[in-house]
């Protein structure tokens, strides 16, 4: 209804400035001039109006992918069809109206047709452009809009894997393990136990200082890794091993504590629960474009299908996605024996899903 009453408004205003310009063209203004010549107006205008407003909303869709030159043709030529379908309709009822003589009929449609076309064509084709930017900013917007909550949920998606991986670290259990196996060192290995320390400390640092970073250099990833294997191998002595090959350029970067999710992981469910430990390899390369991590273990493997939501891989999963999208992916694929995850992401930074 309001869109109905802005169009009879519209069509009204239009028929006043036609019919103000037809007046004061004459050389003398009089109302009783305007009072006759606005009604034909009005209803012209009309006819037109809403002609226009329901066929170009499907007209200029429909032709707006083609090339620019049939594409104006077609709208060109729907503007001209609905203008003389409005001026021969709108004449046709003024005839009935006023009981015009037939002869008078075609003479007046050509003569109203040639102003009506000029008028149509410049409001129809201002009004085109008009919504069709209105649509490319609102497009436009969208996607910046889109891109923030992604840029959002990425920040928060790295912050829970933070506080993870803070909690992690300083869960009593966890902290108690690595100050035992210190303590144990000290006497033993003054410099050994010095050097975990440092290690803790780093470990503990570095969980803080990556708040607020979605992307960190490899590097920095891998020494964090390093500190925490070393710790949990002073607790594990000889049942950990591990090995870790990096192919992978320097300049790669990762989300902070994505290697070190993996490598966890294999921790928990590879090492922890065996009286004989086992070994975990970290591979790291480069294919065509994309980085690719593989942490696997001599474990009992696991169930894909037993992730924790919201915990851990899963949370890892989500990160990668809201960061890099499709090019980022995490899977458990199938190995010979023990557990194997892997993640992929591009290698070049720039190539983030974020503004």
């Amino acid at each position: 209804m309001r869109a109905l009453a802005t169009m009879l408004v519209t069509n009204f205003a239009i028929a006043l400035i036609l019919t103000l310009l037809f007046v004061w063209m004459r050389g003398s203004f009089s109302w009783d001039q305007v009072r006759l010549v606005i009604v034909p107006n009005w209803i012209l205008s009309n006819a037109i109006g809403f002609s226009c407003a329901i066929v170009l909303p499907r007209l200029v869709p429909a032709v707006w992918n083609l090339h620019p030159v049939p594409r104006w043709a077609a709208i060109v030529a729907g503007l001209l069809a609905l203008t003389f379908a409005g001026v021969v309709g709108s004449v046709a009822l003024l005839v009935v109206i006023h009981g015009a003589p037939a002869p008078a009929f075609w003479p007046n449609v050509w003569s109203i047709y040639r102003v009506a076309a000029i008028i149509t064509l410049i409001i129809g084709i201002g009004v085109t452009l008009y919504h069709h930017w209105r649509y490319r900013i609102e497009a436009a917007n969208l996607e910046l809009k889109n891109k923030e909550i992604e840029r959002e949920r990425a920040l928060k998606l790295a912050a829970s894997a933070q506080l993870a991986s803070i909690e992690s670290r300083i869960h009593p259990h966890f902290l108690f393990n690595a100050l035992n196996s210190i303590s144990s060192l000290i006497r033993e290995d003054p410099a050994r136990a010095e050097e975990m320390v440092g290690r803790l400390a780093h470990l503990l640092r570095s969980s803080l200082d990556t708040q607020q970073e979605s992307l960190i250099p490899l590097d920095d990833e891998l020494k964090l890794v390093r500190d925490y294997l070393e710790i949990q191998r002073a607790r594990f002595g000889e049942r950990l091993r591990y090995r870790l090959e990096c192919a992978a350029h320097s300049g790669a970067e990762v989300p902070p504590f994505a290697v070190q999710t993996l490598v966890e992981n294999s921790i928990k469910h590879a090492i922890a629960l065996s009286p004989s430990g086992g070994e975990v390899v970290i591979r790291i390369a480069e294919t065509n474009g994309l980085l690719r991590v593989e942490v696997q273990d001599d474990g009992p493997g696991f169930d894909r299908s037993k992730i924790a939501p919201g915990r851990g891989l899963d949370t890892l999963r989500a990160r990668l996605e809201a960061l890099f999208g499709p090019a980022g992916t995490l899977d458990v694929p199938a190995a010979a024996h023990g557990a194997l995850v892997r993640f992929t992401l591009p290698a070049r930074a720039g190539e983030r899903t974020e503004a």
